[in-house]
């Protein structure tokens, strides 16, 4: 429907959130290289209209756009918790945690956050058998091995 309620529904293989994508957009205006980068995002985060939420929505429901979100994330979460130096492990726990949890914890809310196991049910819930961060990393491994557990 477009409404205000659109904003908490998630879209897409990856799973954005109209109102995670509206905060993207407001993040990357603080850095003049992001807001250049990821012109194609630069909607300045309103949603306060039934076009605004519907355009982002429209936005969200092709690939290519939710590959421009996250990169954003990414290159914005990086520099907003120094993660350029420190190792991948490190920062795949940390990218990935704030990627589910969201970007307003610290980084060390966030590295607490990555030893709780509240995927994918959430927290104190007997189906919650693993660790988000945990997970990617498992997966990034997998992949850099050459889709070999060895």
């Amino acid at each position: 429907s477009c409404g205000s309620d659109s904003l908490i529904c998630s879209i897409g293989y990856m799973q954005m959130k109209p109102n995670f994508a509206s905060h993207i957009e407001r993040c990357i205006q603080k850095y003049p290289d992001l807001e250049e980068r990821y012109g194609m995002l630069n909607q300045q985060g309103n949603d306060f209209t039934f076009d605004q939420r519907r355009d982002r929505i429209k936005r969200l429901k092709t690939l290519d756009f939710q590959i421009q979100y996250l990169s954003a994330f990414i290159d914005y979460a990086v520099k907003r918790y120094h993660l350029s130096d420190k190792d991948t492990e490190y920062q795949l726990r940390i990218l990935s945690t704030a990627y589910n949890a969201g970007l307003s914890y610290s980084e060390k809310d966030l590295m607490d956050i990555t030893k709780v196991k509240a995927f994918p049910n959430g927290t104190n819930v007997k189906g919650s058998l693993w660790n988000y961060s945990d997970l990617t990393v498992q997966f990034y491994n997998y992949v850099a091995n050459g889709f070999s557990f060895d």
